[in-house]
């Protein structure tokens, strides 16, 4: 029986009884990496090599200096203030060993692109300044683009 399945049966006329396997699994990891660009076509590109390669990243997501002005401006990260240019953002999925490897494989990937700086969040806090930046403009960015 597959680890996730279950099974019922009958064991007298009016007796049932369950038999249920439990497996184990690794906690996966989630850690980001974000890599501000100056430029728009070295940031696509970036995002593009890694895909290609099959790096294995949760989200990719790339803000521009608006969303990245308006996530300063709302506070929500702060004491982290961000730079207010081009701004690639990686999650990372999978086991440490795995989300380490691809970390490694993408910082690679990265240096012919020239990104300014490159950052990872490694901690469950940092993770949540991390993506928090980049659900923070959602609605004042309709605003400001007068959407």
């Amino acid at each position: 029986m597959h680890p996730t399945q279950y099974a019922m049966k009958k064991a007298t006329d009016t007796t049932l009884f369950f038999v249920a396997l439990i497996q184990t699994v690794a906690v996966l990891q989630a850690p980001g990496a974000v890599f501000p660009f100056e430029d728009l076509r070295g940031a696509v590109s970036a995002a593009a090599d890694i895909i290609r390669r099959g790096v294995q990243v949760a989200a990719v997501e790339l803000m521009d200096e608006t969303q990245m002005r308006i996530v300063n401006e709302g506070g929500a990260t702060r004491p982290r203030v961000w730079k207010e240019t081009l701004t690639l953002f990686l999650k990372f999925s999978g086991t440490k060993g795995t989300v380490d490897d691809n970390i490694k494989t993408v910082r690679e990937i990265m240096k012919p692109y020239s990104p300014l700086t490159f950052e990872s969040a490694r901690d469950e806090h940092e993770q949540k300044i991390l993506w928090s930046a980049r659900k923070e403009p959602l609605y004042p960015l309709g605003d400001e683009r007068g959407w």
